[in-house]
C-alpha cells in the first residue's frame, strides 16, 4: 500500500496519450504519434515517464466473468482501527480479491472479489476474512449480472 501520493503534473500531450490508452491500451504508438503530430519516440518516452511516476500502474485486460463462469461479490468490512494496515496487507494476498478500498462509511474497507462459485467465495475469501485478526464484521453483496465494467476515462481538465 502506498501511503504517500506523489503529485504529478501532466501536460496536454500526457493527457492525450492517456486518453487514447484508456480507450484502447493496444493502440499502436505510431497511431498515437500520428494523431498528436509528434514522433513515435516522443510517445514512447512520455509513456515511460507515466509508468515511472506510477500514473500508469499497469496495462491489463477486462474479461467477461460470465464467459469464465465467475461470480462477482463486493464485501464491506469493519476493522479494528489499529489493525487496518495489517488487514489490508492480508487482503492483498488473497488471489480472488481484485480490489481493496478504504472507505469512510458504513465500512472501513470495501473489496471486489471474483470466484468460481459461491463455495469458492466462502472457502477462499469469507473463511480467510474470518481468520484475519482485526476483522470485526463483514457484509457481502453477490451480483447477478454485470452491465458495465471499464477503466478510468481520462480527459484533460478544463481550465
Amino acid at each position: 500500500m502506498n501511503d504517500t501520493i506523489k503529485p504529478v503534473t501532466l501536460d496536454y500531450l500526457n493527457y492525450k496519450i492517456l486518453e487514447q490508452l484508456a480507450d484502447n491500451a493496444r493502440v499502436p504508438l505510431s497511431e498515437i504519434a500520428a494523431e498528436l503530430k509528434i514522433a513515435t519516440s516522443t510517445v514512447h518516452k512520455r509513456m515511460k515517464g507515466l509508468q515511472d511516476t506510477k500514473v500508469i500502474e499497469q496495462f491489463s485486460i477486462i474479461v467477461d466473468p460470465a464467459a469464465l463462469n465467475l461470480i462477482t461479490a463486493f464485501i464491506g468490512i469493519e476493522v479494528e482501527p489499529e489493525k487496518l494496515k495489517k488487514v489490508i496487507s492480508m487482503l492483498t494476498e488473497i488471489d480472488d480479491v481484485l480490489e481493496v478500498y478504504e472507505t469512510l462509511e458504513p465500512y472501513d474497507l470495501f473489496i471486489k472479489v471474483r470466484a468460481k462459485g459461491i463455495y469458492e467465495l466462502k472457502r477462499h475469501v469469507i473463511a480467510a476474512l474470518a481468520q484475519i485478526e482485526g476483522v470485526i464484521n463483514m457484509s457481502s453483496i453477490l451480483t447477478t449480472v454485470r452491465h458495465k465494467e471499464g477503466t478510468t476515462r481520462v480527459k484533460e481538465p478544463e481550465v
